[in-house]
């Protein structure tokens, strides 16, 4: 999407149907990086969007989550979700902060959107720059044909010209930028249109699933340390 479509979207980026999928997904999300993030770290969330993840973090951890959107409106619904001055308008492949200045960053469904090979990879370099020690990307799964659906078909927010990057292409590009891989994670298996009440079942579900056909998982996460 281009700029000037996220700036349109605002704070309606996740009042859509199946938002209470995307509140779990959130929620699943923040509980990998809280491993991560300890009391009063500093944490960077790369294209962060109105700020949910930013917020969740910094409410159940006790840190302090700064964030970039390239979306004037998207850093305003941020802000205004943080209650404070700590989103910032700024790019993936340009992070407008000094080198080491974050204990974790870490960015969210952000890459599939940057296309190119070349333009992802100086996002996770800028990315490498500015963290002190943990690079935690959450993407989805490209050996999952139902996340092409996902992005062509039904999500309101892409165009169909997407592209989500391999597990391997992001593994090249994190060990020439200096990042060492940690761990790689598939996680989630919940439909993005579950009912409600069936929620409960799908979850326990998918801890099974995980377990038996990984590859085959909506996302993957990437937790990248920073060589020293």
């Amino acid at each position: 999407m281009s700029e000037k479509q996220f700036d349109e979207l605002g704070e309606d980026y996740y009042n859509i149907k199946g938002g209470h999928v995307h509140l779990y997904y959130t929620e699943q999300k923040v509980e990998i990086l809280k491993n991560y993030v300890g009391i009063d770290s500093r944490c960077l969330d790369v294209g962060c969007g109105v700020g949910l993840h930013s917020k969740m973090l910094q409410e159940k951890k006790n840190c302090y989550v700064y964030g970039i959107d390239i979306s004037e409106s998207m850093v305003k619904s941020a802000n205004k979700n943080l209650g404070g001055g700590f989103i910032a308008l700024g790019s993936v492949t340009n992070i407008p902060y000094r080198d080491s200045t974050f204990d974790v960053v870490y960015t969210v469904n952000v890459l599939h959107h940057l296309i190119d090979h070349n333009i992802i990879a100086r996002a996770i370099e800028e990315m490498a720059r500015v963290s002190k020690k943990y690079v935690i990307i959450f993407e989805f799964n490209s050996k999952n044909p139902f996340c092409r659906y996902i992005l062509f078909k039904i999500c309101p927010y892409d165009t169909g010209n997407e592209r989500i990057p391999s597990k391997g292409e992001i593994v090249k590009i994190a060990k020439e930028r200096g990042l060492s891989i940690k761990e790689i994670k598939y996680k989630s298996f919940m439909p993005m249109f579950c009912p409600k009440m069936l929620m409960p079942v799908f979850s326990r579900l998918e801890d099974i699933l995980e377990n038996i056909i990984p590859w085959m998982s909506v996302g993957m996460v990437y937790i990248l340390e920073k060589n020293t």
